[in-house]
């Protein structure tokens, strides 16, 4: 999955997510929700990859819940906004996939749980320029 965030004056966060896998999709949704955003989202057009997108919003004080409950911080504002990423929690590693197999980046994360890991990742996707990530519990 990958994420791409567009922040706002610090008070609103527009999250677009594309996968092929919807239960990816999905765990973006439930964390935006668990952190106090926006339940619904917009359906995107698919992404260069044929990936479906989804939009989702986290707005005013859910923004810092939503980067305390990832272990991030938004930086920057709309088409710049960058992804800055803190420790703690337990091992994940974030690989990097292509269109066609897997990319040779990969990071180490930590994250509370596999959903957390999921969208982490898929930000940290974003940030670097891949095509998407993929969270799996271990180390690089």
């Amino acid at each position: 999955m990958l994420v791409v965030p567009w922040l706002e004056n610090r008070e609103s966060l527009r999250l677009d997510g594309y996968s092929h896998d919807s239960s990816e999709l999905e765990a973006l949704g439930a964390v935006v929700r668990e952190s106090g955003g926006a339940s619904d989202y917009e359906a995107l057009r698919r992404d260069e990859g044929g990936c479906p997108g989804r939009r989702y919003f986290v707005l005013d004080d859910a923004v810092a819940s939503f980067e305390l409950r990832l272990g991030i911080r938004f930086s920057g504002s709309r088409s710049r906004t960058w992804v800055v990423v803190e420790k703690g929690g337990q091992g994940y590693r974030c690989r990097e996939i292509r269109q066609m197999g897997d990319g040779a980046g990969c990071e180490d994360i930590d994250a509370a749980d596999q959903r957390t890991a999921v969208v982490k990742c898929a930000l940290i996707a974003g940030r670097n320029g891949w095509f998407g990530g993929v969270a799996q519990r271990g180390r690089c």
